[in-house]
């Protein structure tokens, strides 16, 4: 069973770590961003997820799941396809945001 908490951080996560630690792989879902106000004034945005901490043995296994088409035992009942699409279209978000940089400071990729 997967275990999902609550983070926050100033950066967006990826959707799949497995450089961070040379024993955890940390899965992300349910980002979204929040602005909150500094009590300068200014305004910082914040990246609010779910995060969940896996071992490789964990991860392997999590990855033959969505291999196999199962369902994760989550408490959303979130299948590993849906788990799969979400990755590919979190990629495709990162491209268009590089796509649309470069076209606004005029730069190419």
């Amino acid at each position: 069973m997967i275990t999902w908490n609550t983070r926050e951080s100033s950066e967006a996560p990826k959707t799949v770590d497995t450089e961070s630690s040379r024993t955890k792989v940390y899965l992300t879902r349910n980002d979204r961003e929040e602005i909150r106000d500094n009590m300068d004034g200014t305004k910082t945005t914040m990246h609010v997820y779910e995060e969940a901490e896996l071992t490789h043995e964990e991860y392997e296994a999590f990855i033959r799941d969505q291999l196999a088409g199962g369902i994760v035992t989550d408490k959303t009942g979130t299948t590993a396809n849906q788990y799969s699409l979400m990755e590919g279209m979190a990629d495709i978000f990162d491209m268009l945001a590089e796509i649309q940089a470069a076209q606004t400071t005029g730069g190419t990729e």
